[in-house]
């Protein structure tokens, strides 16, 4: 979901803090610090990928 957020604010010209185009952890990385959830795809369970994300990267939740 974040590559399409991120493909949605770069097609409307929106630009990350050092002027260059939106990347997925640009996304990832505001959703983080902001503390909003990823969309739910499967319902109420959190999705496999963001579960695997947090894994991987050594935080959590």
């Amino acid at each position: 979901m974040d590559g399409k957020i991120t493909a949605i604010l770069n097609q409307e010209g929106f630009v990350a803090a050092r002027g260059c185009a939106f990347k997925g952890e640009n996304v990832w990385v505001l959703r983080t610090r902001w503390g909003i959830p990823t969309v739910k795809i499967n319902g109420m369970e959190p999705n496999a990928l963001a579960r695997r994300e947090l894994l991987d990267s050594g935080r959590s939740g």
